[in-house]
């Protein structure tokens, strides 16, 4: 039987969700996606429309008709055919068809970039409920030693060897870390819902994303940023528009060029049914624009002006890419960089902890001093979640600035 799908799944409890399946989720169920596919499906009905109009335009007609007059009624019958066809345009029909094409290339690097934010968005959110599952077992394992503090203060407290501020300092930051156990956990069904959201689904399923939170490759080489930004779809998109507003500035200038049509047409025609007088006819028509208030050449100015202003957007697009490419990289070796680190500082907190409880409980520190000590493990441990996540986080703001989509990740 076929596997079935994250979707159908998610009926039962705590389903395992891994980031393939959510993307593959996405590209079926995504709202911009969908509403995407629908605008390239548009823009290829118009070039078909668009490309219609160099084809010969043909049409039928029928009429029958009856006339009183004063001596007796006159009945009328006709039937026959028309057909056109464009000769000469000056360009104005293979720049309309440019335009159409491009139109269509367009929409779909529009879909690029709104899939290109669709990964963002599902992304983060997928982080974000890795970031709240995990912070539940955090959070879970310091209440668990913020309670056996609170015994063993508890204890020494009763036996005199404590006073009650101890006391009630460590039921106080038990009291915190059974807040802090709730809250993670309320956070676990908020990030679910984001999750939810970002691949489209109505309903908010339980469900657990199965991906390592160390998951993520980190090139230590420097890339090419320009090569990068050139294929980003924001940059490509402005290209495509630079391209189209320069067949305008050419379709401004073709329409200072005449139009010639040919049509011919043909009917049958009498008084009786069926009508057999026939006529036929034929002709040649030109058009060409004298004087029009100077309308044609303002468009064409603006045309012109239009073409400029896009290829400025182009050159400020690719420029901005490249410092965009270049920021997200450094922030992602940095917090690749921090994770190293950050284990250092949680490894020599781990340790001190376990030699200052050991003291401790052999009366050869204060508590104030083996407080200190705690808390800074607790810090350690959230800090060191924390670092990790950032990394996943600028992986995904990496991938974002070199235009990722979805349908890249589903390979």
């Amino acid at each position: 039987t076929a596997r079935p799908t994250a979707r159908r799944r998610a009926v039962t409890t705590d389903v395992r969700l891994h980031w393939h399946e959510c993307v593959r989720e996405a590209i079926a169920r995504n709202p911009d996606l969908l509403a995407n596919r629908e605008s390239i499906l548009q823009t290829k009905a118009s070039r078909t429309r668009t490309r219609s109009s160099q084809l010969p335009q043909v049409n039928a007609s029928a009429g029958a008709g009856y006339a009183e007059r004063a001596s007796a009624g006159t009945e009328s019958y006709s039937y026959g055919l028309s057909a056109s066809q464009l000769v000469l345009d000056g360009g104005k029909q293979r720049l309309a068809n440019d335009r159409a094409d491009e139109s269509v290339i367009a929409s779909a690097i529009n879909y690029r970039l709104a899939s290109a934010n669709a990964r963002l968005g599902l992304r983060t959110a997928f982080t974000g409920l890795l970031r709240s599952q995990k912070l539940v077992g955090i959070t879970e394992t310091i209440l668990v030693r913020r309670k056996q503090t609170t015994d063993l203060v508890k204890l020494r407290y009763e036996a005199g060897r404590e006073h009650r501020g101890s006391l009630l300092t460590t039921e106080a930051k038990q009291a915190q870390a059974e807040l802090d156990v709730a809250k993670s956990r309320r956070s676990v069904s908020l990030a679910r819902r984001k999750l939810s959201q970002a691949i489209g689904w109505s309903n908010v399923p339980p469900f657990i994303a199965e991906t390592g939170i160390d998951a993520v490759t980190v090139e230590q080489k420097q890339p090419d940023f320009a090569m990068i930004a050139a294929n980003n779809p924001a940059v490509v998109g402005l290209a495509s528009a630079a391209k189209i507003a320069r067949i305008n500035v050419d379709s401004a200038r073709a329409t200072f060029m005449p139009d010639v049509y040919v049509s011919a047409s043909g009917s049958m025609s009498e008084s009786e049914w069926p009508p057999s007088e026939s006529s036929l006819s034929g002709s040649i028509s030109l058009s060409l624009p004298l004087f029009e208030g100077g309308a044609n050449m303002a468009a064409l100015r603006s045309s012109r002006a239009a073409a400029r202003e896009a290829h400025a957007k182009e050159r400020g697009e690719f420029l901005g890419a490249m410092v965009r490419l270049h920021a997200r990289w450094n922030d992602l070796q940095n917090a690749a960089d921090a994770v190293e680190v950050q284990k250092k500082f949680l490894s020599a907190a781990t340790e001190r902890e376990r030699i200052a409880e050991a003291q401790y409980s052999t009366g050869l520190m204060s508590f104030d001093n083996w407080t200190i000590i705690e808390d800074d493990l607790v810090r350690a441990e959230n800090a060191m979640l924390e670092t990790r996540i950032a990394v996943l986080t600028a992986d995904a703001y990496w991938v974002y600035a070199k235009g990722g989509t979805l349908e890249e990740d589903a390979k």
